[in-house]
């Protein structure tokens, strides 16, 4: 083994400083056309391969069809090579509506080009940084008790498929678009705990949705609502979220939106004194994850809280039925 003297250790370090120095020189002082022809180039282009192994990831990832189309159609609308930020920016730039569906659509491509096509994590970012802010507008409305009276008796003529549609997104306070589709045609209620209180009966039911980015994992039913169910089972109809957003647009285009039901009866269980957390589980709206302690408290105050609830709605519906 040899043995160096610190004065010859010293003079390693020095020199190997020095020609690192030397080297940074080197590289500042060589022509920039140089440098870039040097280092690769990434690009990222939308085409119909990129589409069919886009849409396959997107789907392994549990995206949800109506999601990936629209993502889809934006890239074919908007999407250029992009090499660079300033391309970024131009591709929004020429995006006068929707850019919000733009934007998510693009940051699926980039994070698809990071994670599945190899690409380099700056050159994804950098492109990320360049993505214009979207504002969009925050939806503060929530109906008057008046406008729900006025939508529940424009519905007492419609169709069964419908007025039930209305009436349990009111009831459950859940996502309209999937879940409250889901509860009325897909749900086993034979699981439902029927639960009684001095106000009538309701049925509690347990669902376990988890999505990737929601989760919807109780339902409370009053009676009435529960029986609705069956009998529009019983009759083979068949009911969409498409085919409800029709029935509105063309029959009924004065009453409050199922989202807007969704949304007063969240303000109505927060005025009857459920706790915010307990609103914000039973209508879907808190993490995706929970653990199992504070899972049964949500339950434990949402059984006791929703009696306040179903009694309200039970007043609701007489004066609805009232002429």
């Amino acid at each position: 083994m040899i043995m160096l003297t610190e004065e010859q250790l010293d003079k390693i370090i020095w020199q190997a400083v020095v020609d690192a120095i030397r080297e940074m020189r080197e590289q500042a002082e060589e022509p920039a056309e140089a440098r870039e022809t040097q280092r690769p180039r990434c690009v990222i282009e939308w085409n119909a391969d990129i589409e069919a192994k886009f849409v396959e990831w997107m789907r392994a990832n549990g995206r949800d069809e109506s999601y990936i189309k629209r993502c889809v159609r934006y890239l074919y609308k908007y999407m250029r090579p992009i090499r660079s930020p300033a391309d970024v920016v131009a591709m929004f730039a020429a995006c006068k509506g929707g850019r919000q569906h733009l934007d998510r659509a693009f940051r699926n491509l980039l994070k698809f080009y990071r994670k599945i096509m190899g690409y380099p994590k700056d050159f994804i970012e950098d492109l990320k940084e360049a993505i214009p802010t979207i504002r969009t507008g925050v939806d503060t409305y929530v109906p008057s008790e008046e406008a729900i009276i006025r939508t529940l008796k424009a519905l007492r003529y419609a169709p069964l498929k419908y007025r039930l549609y209305w009436w349990v997104v009111l009831a459950t306070g859940i996502r309209p678009k999937k879940d409250a589709i889901r509860l009325i045609t897909e749900a086993d209620l034979s699981k439902a705990e029927r639960i009684e209180t001095p106000h009538g009966a309701y049925y509690f039911l347990e669902l376990g949705w988890i999505r990737q980015t929601k989760a919807t994992f109780v339902a409370c039913l009053p009676d009435f609502i529960y029986d609705m169910i069956l009998c529009f089972r019983e009759s083979g109809e068949k009911l969409t979220y498409v085919g409800a957003r029709k029935f509105r647009m063309k029959r009924a285009p004065h009453i409050e939106t199922p989202g807007s039901m969704r949304d007063f009866c969240y303000n109505k269980l927060l005025e009857l004194g459920m706790p915010e957390s307990a609103a914000d589980f039973l209508n879907g709206r808190g993490p995706r994850t929970i653990g199992g302690k504070h899972y049964m408290d949500k339950i434990r105050q949402i059984k006791a809280f929703y009696p306040r609830y179903l009694a309200y709605l039970k007043e609701l519906k007489a004066r609805v039925e009232q002429d």
